[in-house]
């Protein structure tokens, strides 16, 4: 089983049903591109508090790592509930865009992520005030805003008036904030020219069939419960596998998890003819559907 890591082994003594959910349950592989953004997010993490702080933007296509990649971080930092002190300690706070760049939803998706009660009647400048003052307390370094790019759904108005906030927390704070969205989250943060000067632009491509692109597939094979080899990285297979996903990470990893689940009643290796039985649509043709 030497294709296999040490976890993926141990998981071979489940059922069938067991190693199903095993197959489907989170994991986290390690790539270039993720280690070099992890390791900008440490160093903003750290950055010494100044009048202008930096900020990120990281933008990808959808199901493409960007939101694994951030909560990977969270993990790395997670909360501190100390009975000793006054509140927990959250060095990173993350929170979801809403919809539409509505000030009060961002407040109170801000409260919530606090575990601060408050009043559904309460006006946007009391849901403000609480978010300004309980932030600074719990020791907030970072702030992370994701699927930013919702934000181009309201109007010009609502847009500018979002943007000032996150403009007044990283000056009143002097923390960084991290946004994070698909390609339209660059359009998001040009609606007002001082918030776009503001965030580095960081891009999670693609990926292409390349050397890197082969390891990720040897990293995906050590994890996948089966009892023979798939060779998922000999060059035939890792270039069906690039097609099949289009170069999306996320994509990759639901075509594997299905084609492992299907190797699991019969070859137990992932085979050309297993890729073939899943009847996998890529996600280009998918959206062209009705109803996709």
């Amino acid at each position: 089983m030497s294709h296999l890591g040490q976890a993926a082994q141990r998981a071979l003594d489940l059922s069938d049903e067991e190693r199903i959910q095993y197959i489907l349950g989170d994991r986290w592989i390690e790539y270039t591109a993720a280690t070099m953004v992890l390791a900008d997010l440490e160093r903003l993490l750290h950055h010494p508090r100044v009048h202008r702080m930096p900020n990120r933007l990281i933008v990808s296509d959808t199901n493409n790592g960007k939101t694994s990649l951030i909560r990977r971080f969270l993990l790395l930092h997670e909360r501190s509930d100390d009975p000793a002190l006054e509140a927990s300690r959250l060095p990173i706070l993350m929170v979801q865009a809403p919809p539409t760049p509505e000030r009060r939803a961002f407040f109170t998706s801000i409260l919530d992520e606090l575990h601060m009660p408050h009043a559904p009647s309460q006006k946007t400048e009391v849901l403000f005030n609480q978010v300004r003052t309980l932030v600074p307390k719990v020791g907030v370094r970072m702030l992370i805003i994701d699927e930013i790019q919702h934000l181009i759904a309201g109007d010009s108005q609502k847009q500018h008036a979002f943007l000032n906030v996150i403009k007044y927390f990283s000056n009143e704070w002097q923390l960084p904030i991290v946004a994070a969205g698909t390609a339209e989250a660059y359009n998001a943060v040009r609606v007002d020219a001082q918030t776009a000067n503001r965030f580095q632009p960081v891009e999670l491509p693609r990926w292409r069939n390349n050397g890197e692109f082969r390891r990720l597939l040897m990293s995906f094979e050590a994890l996948l419960p089966l009892r023979k080899a798939s060779n998922l990285a000999a060059p035939e297979m890792a270039l069906r596998l690039s097609l099949m996903s289009e170069g999306n990470i996320g994509e990759l990893s639901t075509l594997l998890n299905q084609a492992a689940i299907e190797a699991l009643s019969s070859e137990e290796t992932i085979t050309d003819n297993v890729l073939d039985r899943i009847g996998w649509t890529p996600a280009t043709q998918r959206k062209g559907r009705p109803n996709a």
